[in-house]
């Protein structure tokens, strides 16, 4: 099972924490000094953090969904049409470095 680790207010663990719900990846949420003491477990510490079912730890959310969507198959966030794949790619990319 993932362990997503962040906090209520930062936008990107809040964005980890819906793609896991809308793909139904079963996970549990750990939040508050829980979520501060795993930075020491990656190379930035930054939130969120997840823990996979091997017991690795990875972040930086970008990544994490590219993994994600390579080891479930299930309610993709990814478009089937390239297309319009490459406009949510472009999309998620811009709203995760330049609008928050």
């Amino acid at each position: 099972m993932y362990t997503l680790y962040g906090a209520l207010a930062p936008p990107y663990s809040m964005k980890m924490r819906a793609i896991l719900r809308y793909r139904r990846i079963v996970h549990t949420w750990k939040h508050g000094a829980v979520a501060q003491a795993m930075l020491a477990k990656v190379k930035a510490p930054v939130i969120p953090v997840l823990e996979f079912p091997d017991g690795t730890f990875a972040n930086d959310s970008t990544p994490l969904i590219y993994t994600l969507e390579e080891r479930h198959a299930a309610r993709s966030i990814v478009p089937a049409d390239e297309g319009h794949a490459f406009l949510a790619h472009l999309i998620e990319d811009f709203a995760d470095e330049w609008l928050t």
